[in-house]
């Protein structure tokens, strides 16, 4: 919690100090300020959902961004999309490329696309976010007043289940699909940087 506050803190710093006139700051979080890594949470997922036990650099950056803004002109909105997914370079949390990049090495070895989750998250109702569409609410809460100091909860709007997406990424590799076994990809793929 402490190193993501304080890279909060150091880049309002930064900003301020070069941008008197600044106007809005928008933060983003994400669906583990609900729980999501805990396990199964509320939903549909609510702004005004209460928080879970602690810690969660969420909530630190959340109460650090409210306290500093006190007494200033600027207004902040915090976006809270779910797994974004879209073109982005050197992001290691582009949930599309981590999949593609997956499904090359799988294909490469000559095995057949296995979800590496469990049983459960693989039958679980999921969603993304799009990155384009996570870009249009950034820019829409800098650019209107009733955004100020609100929260957002940014998605795509379309639940799946990876059990009905994952055959469908299979057949863009040309690849057979396997049943799901649970496997680090960590631990897994740590041997896999040549190929």
């Amino acid at each position: 919690c402490s190193p993501n506050t304080l890279m909060l803190d150091n880049a309002l710093g930064a900003i301020e100090a070069v941008a008197p006139g600044l106007e809005h700051v928008c933060l983003l979080q994400g669906t583990k300020y609900y729980g999501a890594h805990l396990g199964p949470f509320l939903t549909p997922a609510r702004e005004d959902d209460p928080r879970h036990m602690p810690p969660n650099f969420y909530y630190d950056q959340e109460d650090h961004l409210r306290q500093r803004q006190q007494g200033k002109r600027w207004t902040f909105s915090i976006l809270r999309p779910d797994a974004v997914c879209g073109y982005a370079v050197g992001n290691p949390m582009n949930l599309t490329m981590v999949i593609a990049i997956y499904a090359a090495i799988s294909k490469e070895l000559g095995l057949p696309l296995r979800f590496p989750g469990t049983e459960a998250a693989y039958r679980a109702l999921y969603q993304v976010t799009s990155a384009d569409i996570l870009a249009r609410a950034a820019a829409w809460a800098g650019e209107t007043g009733a955004a100020a100091n609100e929260i957002f909860n940014i998605t795509n709007g379309d639940y799946f289940r990876w059990q009905f997406m994952w055959p469908r990424i299979a057949r863009m590799f040309q690849m057979e699909v396997a049943e799901p076994v649970p496997m680090p990809l960590a631990v897994y793929m740590a041997d896999k940087a040549a190929l």
